[in-house]
């Protein structure tokens, strides 16, 4: 039996996808907003949200922290799509109800991690058992230093590029 604890340690992952089920959600995900900018009468290119969002793929490794009733946490390993400075989005196995208060932590490939708290904004259903989640943070957060503590090249993110003058 391995002695390490990890983070990741005491988590659930309801998700259980496989990598090609992964990017068929996102994209899924990606397309539903789209038709949802669209059937509100807004042009898709209109971005409605202050901050850009940067599409990471399956490049960070996100755990999902709620408070149940009893005040005891509840963990998931939750698979995140897209990252702004305000906000997050990731899927996840179950509902979670709008204006629940969640702690989420990014962890590296190092397995360090960094905790971030914020509200869940919306709540939808995909497909299945698996549902779309919209995070706001409490607080902005820098987005370039944020990629750069997860071992992501800042500079594929066009305003990190533009801030280091690369």
């Amino acid at each position: 039996m391995n002695s390490t604890t990890t983070i990741e340690d005491g988590c659930t992952d309801l998700l259980r996808l496989s990598p090609n089920e992964l990017s068929r959600l996102t994209a899924l995900a990606k397309d539903a907003r789209d038709d949802a900018t669209a059937q509100s009468g807004q042009s898709q290119m209109v971005e409605r949200r202050e901050a850009r969002r940067v599409h990471l793929g399956n490049a960070i490794r996100l755990v999902c922290e709620i408070q149940r009733t009893d005040n005891r946490p509840v963990k998931h390993m939750v698979k995140c799509f897209d990252l702004s400075s305000t906000g997050i989005g990731f899927l996840h196995g179950a509902y979670i109800h709008p204006d629940t208060h969640v702690v989420l932590t990014m962890l590296s490939k190092q397995d360090s991690g960094f905790r971030l708290r914020g509200n869940v904004a919306r709540c939808r259903h995909l497909t299945r058992h698996v549902h779309e989640v919209g995070v706001a943070f409490e607080s902005a957060v820098d987005i370039c230093v944020m990629l750069e503590m997860l071992g992501i090249d800042p500079s594929l993110v066009d305003e990190c590029t533009a801030r280091i003058g690369a």
